[in-house]
């Protein structure tokens, strides 16, 4: 069974994330390995859950085309009617202080 990742810490160590987030560009790092790789940010949902009124978007495990697993929310159009198998394609959102958050929107119709 594959881990599903989380959004690293805001912290020294995970600098490089959140600097490539602030660019638009998706970052992990796969397994064990202490390199980042740059990610397309293109998936599919493998997993929803449910809503938080105090929180934006769907909950959702995305499966991305790297062979990763992340959570993160589905945010826009048709966001409330996400479902498994959906494509997903990585948007970020500015969260204030220059942090841009990983979020995901459907990709086509």
């Amino acid at each position: 069974m594959q881990t599903v990742q989380e959004w690293p810490p805001r912290d020294a160590a995970n600098a490089p994330f959140w600097e490539a987030a602030v660019e638009g560009r998706l970052l992990l790092r796969r397994g064990g390995d202490q390199d980042w790789i740059e990610a397309s940010g293109f998936g599919v949902i493998a997993a929803v859950g449910a809503p938080d009124a105090s929180a934006p978007g769907t909950p959702a495990t995305i499966a991305l085309d790297e062979g990763l697993s992340v959570r993160s929310v589905v945010v826009g159009p048709g966001a409330a009617d996400a479902a498994p198998g959906q494509r997903v394609r990585c948007v970020f959102a500015a969260e204030g202080d220059g942090v841009n958050v990983p979020q995901y929107v459907l990709d086509g119709p």
